[in-house]
């Protein structure tokens, strides 16, 4: 008899054995295998009920099963309800299977009149709705794939969906590839969030509206792998339902989709079992199925294109990430639907923005996913924005509570006082009187009134405060209101739209025509008035993506011209003494960003020559920041850890087989993602000949392949190489003007560097990098050794910074001009740069502020530094030459 019942049926029926003697029941009933099936996960009421039904309907079930008798240590056995319940699902099959069981089982299943309601999820109607599905699973000729698959052409039809918009070329690629004669299964290849499932879902539409030519009637079940695989750990149940799944997609008209097609490839496999791709492949080959698969490059590479005879069978149709613009109309193209769903308006400066925005700062995922989850998550702020009672109504209760507070506290302190009878009042009096004979009578009334005053004053506040706040709360109200009107009203909108869709394939013109011009004006009409409570703006979505990045809004809202704009001033106010450097650098950008410089390149490629400490990393930081809106929108890389051979693989990653291939490389992962960035090659004369030579390709055409054979886009990065060649004669002639010049003027300008000292510093790059590669880069950029007045305008720049820090402590820093003369000229030193200054700072004013910190001034402080020879008193600390002198903070 048990050879009759799948392993599925098997084992519900084990399970309801278990259930009994868990239960401590004496027999096994058809409740216990009623409860064994709802708890097996069985794919027809997973689909099909709802929790909540599911919820309720079990909630009857463990009823009826607490009122079974009951005992201790028993062991249940087939009660006679349960032996007929076997036998009747015994007659006229051959095999029984849990949806057998499912349907004997509810037969035996009798719902009290007790249970019995008009709800839509009483149990009555849950018990008719299961049996409606068996029924409809009986006479389907496609049980398996309606239980591990959903029918997409029917969803189309059925309820409303996304229209897919910019992917005709794909869609029509896999309408002719399902047509062939041999290897009709098309298998969709990109990254994750192009589109690869909407596109299918966009072919299941044209099905149903019959504008796919030669797929009419066709059916497209979307299989879910992992449903399939579960509850099989008995051997040969995932055979078995693989086998009924392909016997099935034999028929004619039926397309099998399986998105992550890689997940098949050992997908259910044990020991001395095939997996679900090895089971396709007779039927794949035959060209009895037609399958749809969809996944990415990587995946492709590393699972399908490993099985040559599995991938063979299939025909690729490459998904690319569509541009900006296609993005934007596509987000369009759903703006509908997603305004219905939350029932606010979206404005279409907020989807362009969004999709910019998206791949500038979030590059790590694609278009136009990103688009759609940046707008949707804007709309859903919104909403919890509105549901939440704004900060000004917040505000006034508070005061409200505050006042009340304040109220209740006086009233009570004046009843202690004076709430008993008046012979306790005098009392009190008489008492103040002999204990303090001073004190007049007068000034106990005049503190009564004061009191009662107050009390008068508070109560006006209060009245004035509610008047004020009635209004707001009825505006928000009205909304909130106004949001759920619109949302309903568009919900409506759409099914009028779907009616009339429906009503267009079934030909029926009258009802079209009175849809149109009877239903639908005045649902739109209705919208018009109620529209616009919420309107999500450009605004909305960069507090999302600012949420998202760490990206401050300020620079996510300024327009690119008004960033660039100023850019060489703003560098110049950051970095001094280089004026010419920054010029040639902002020059070289601004050409790039207007669209004048070549294309396919990066933003701009320097070579920074001079000494060390005189602004090269800085002057990178900064642009990084002006550009990136971040100074740590920088990757840096020491030249010193490339100088052997095989380094290069360190910066693209090595190839598949190597240890560390999952990490990729340090010059092409960050780019990866974060596509907008400053690439800084440091001491680049130090790496060896074949690293250096990954430049060549970069600079020229702006990309890189990584050790993946991934194609890195370096057109939105700006590159920075520093060199120490060119030092000594930038030094020697620096020297040179300053023995010339007085100590008043400018000691060697750029300008002073002869054409025979650039020839000379040329002929040295040329001879250490090759032609080829100088005469890719944009500007070779000088940099001065730093005078006494750049090492003054450093230190004011580098105290300003400090104080920012210590803004948050409440504590100022203040040195006089005569302190910081001794600082510029104790620390020139010109082969070093400001390096010296920098250390000076830490070393003698923030150890400073530290002590003075210790000694218990802690906040609210100005802290001043001084020549011993200025302060005239004997008031101050003298801390490391300089006397310091601590006084409060102005409020």
């Amino acid at each position: 008899m048990e050879e009759m019942f799948t392993s599925n049926a098997q084992q519900i029926l084990h399970k309801a054995q278990k259930l009994a003697k868990k239960k401590n029941n004496y027999q096994i009933e058809p409740e216990h295998l009623l409860l064994a099936i709802f708890e097996s996960n069985v794919p027809l009421i997973e689909k099909n009920l709802s929790k909540e039904e599911k919820n309720i309907f079990l909630s009857l079930i463990n009823q009826k099963i607490d009122s079974l008798a009951k005992g201790e240590n028993t062991n249940p056995v087939p009660s006679h309800r349960f032996t007929n319940l076997l036998n009747n699902a015994q007659m006229n099959r051959k095999e029984i299977t849990e949806l057998d069981l499912l349907e004997e089982s509810l037969k035996n299943f009798i719902i009290s009149q007790n249970n019995l309601s008009n709800d839509n999820s009483s149990p009555e109607k849950i018990k008719s709705k299961l049996e409606g599905l068996l029924n409809q699973a009986k006479n389907s000729l496609t049980p398996t794939l309606d239980d591990f698959g959903l029918e997409l052409v029917a969803e189309a039809i059925s309820k409303p969906q996304d229209p897919v918009i910019g992917r005709i070329e794909e869609i029509r690629s896999i309408i002719e590839i399902l047509s062939k004669k041999k290897k009709s299964n098309p298998m969709l290849l990109g990254p994750a969030g192009v589109g690869k499932t909407a596109i299918v879902s966009g072919l299941a539409q044209l099905i149903a509206k019959n504008e796919a030519p030669g797929l009419q009637n066709y059916k497209i079940y979307e299989i879910d792998v992992s449903s399939m695989v579960a509850n099989t750990g008995i051997r040969g149940q995932f055979e078995e339902r693989i086998k009924k799944v392909v016997k099935e997609a034999e028929q004619p008209n039926i397309i099998l989709f399986i998105d992550e097609i890689h997940t098949t490839v050992s997908a259910g496999s044990t020991q001395g079992a095939l997996d679900f791709s090895n089971i396709l492949k007779p039927s794949l080959a035959a060209g009895r199925i037609k399958i749809i698969g969809a996944t990415t490059h990587d995946e492709y590479r590393k699972y399908i294109e490993t099985d040559a005879a599995f991938a063979r069978r299939f025909v690729k149709v490459m998904v690319n990430e569509p541009n900006i613009a296609d993005s934007i109309t596509m987000i369009r193209g759903v703006r509908n639907r997603i305004e219905t769903h939350h029932g606010i308006k979206i404005e279409d400066s907020a989807i362009v923005f969004a999709v910019k925005m998206a791949k500038k700062y979030i590059p790590n995922r694609k278009l136009p996913d990103i688009g759609f989850d940046l707008i949707d998550t804007a709309c859903a702020s919104a909403l919890i924005e509105l549901a939440s009672e704004p900060q000004e109504i917040l505000n006034m209760r508070n005061q409200i509570w505050s006042l009340e507070l304040e109220k209740a506290a006086i009233e009570r302190d004046h009843r202690i006082k004076s709430s008993g009878d008046s012979d306790q009042e005098k009392f009190t009096i008489d008492n103040s009187k002999k204990n303090t004979p001073n004190i007049d009578e007068n000034v106990m009334k005049r503190t009564k009134d004061d009191l009662f005053e107050r009390i008068e004053l508070i109560n006006t506040q209060i009245e004035s405060l509610k008047k004020s706040l009635i209004p707001l709360e009825e505006n928000h109200a009205r909304e909130r209101k106004s949001v759920i009107e619109a949302k309903n009203l568009k919900t409506k909108i759409e099914n009028v739209q779907n009616r009339i869709e429906e009503a267009k394939r079934k030909n029926e013109t009258l009802t079209v025509l009175d849809l149109q011009t009877d239903v639908l004006p005045v649902l739109k009409e209705q919208l018009k008035k109620i529209e616009g409570a919420i309107l999500i703006t450009a605004n909305h979505v960069a507090n999302i993506i600012s949420r998202w990045t760490g990206v401050p809004i300020t620079r996510l809202t300024l327009k690119e011209s008004e960033r660039l704009l100023n850019l060489n001033q703003r560098l110049k106010n950051k970095i001094f003494g280089q004026d010419i450097a920054v010029n040639q650098i902002s020059e070289c950008i601004l050409r790039s960003r207007v669209g004048l410089a070549q294309k396919n390149r990066p933003m701009g490629a320097f070579l920074f020559l001079g000494p060390s400490g005189v602004g090269k990393t800085e002057l990178t930081k900064a642009i990084a920041y002006e550009l990136f809106d971040n100074s740590q929108s920088l990757v840096f890389l020491d030249m010193s850890d490339y100088s052997n051979e095989t380094s290069i693989t360190k910066l693209i990653g090595v190839s598949a087989g190597y240890i560390g291939y999952a990490e990729g490389g340090s010059l092409t992962e960050p780019v990866k993602e974060k596509p907008y960035n400053v690439v800084l090659f440091d001491e680049l004369d130090l790496a060896h000949p074949k690293v250096i030579n990954i430049l060549y390709q970069l600079l020229e055409e702006g990309r890189v392949t990584d050790g993946k054979r991934n194609v890195i886009d370096f057109t939105n990065t700006v590159i920075v190489m520093t060199s120490n060649i060119g030092t000594e004669e930038i030094m020697a002639h620096h020297l040179q003007k300053r023995v010339q010049k007085d100590e008043n003027n400018q000691n060697g300008t750029l300008d002073d560097l002869s054409k025979s000292e650039k020839e000379k510093v040329e002929q040295k790059l040329y001879k250490q990098f090759g032609t080829a590669l100088i005469n890719r880069i944009d500007s070779i950029c000088y940099f001065n050794p730093l005078d006494l007045n750049d090492l003054k305008n450093i230190l004011n720049y580098q105290l300003g910074d400090l104080n920012k820090e210590l803004a948050d402590k409440k504590i100022q820093l203040f040195l006089s001009d005569a302190v910081k003369e001794n600082e510029v000229k104790l620390n020139y030193r010109p082969e070093l740069g400001a390096r010296p200054l920098k250390r000076a700072i830490e070393s003698k004013f923030i150890n400073a502020i530290t002590q003075i910190i210790l000694s218990g001034m802690q906040e609210k402080i100005v802290i001043q530094a001084y020549m011993p020879e200025e302060v005239i008193d004997q008031d101050g600390i003298f801390i490391n030459d300089y006397v310091y002198k601590v006084t409060e903070l102005e409020k």
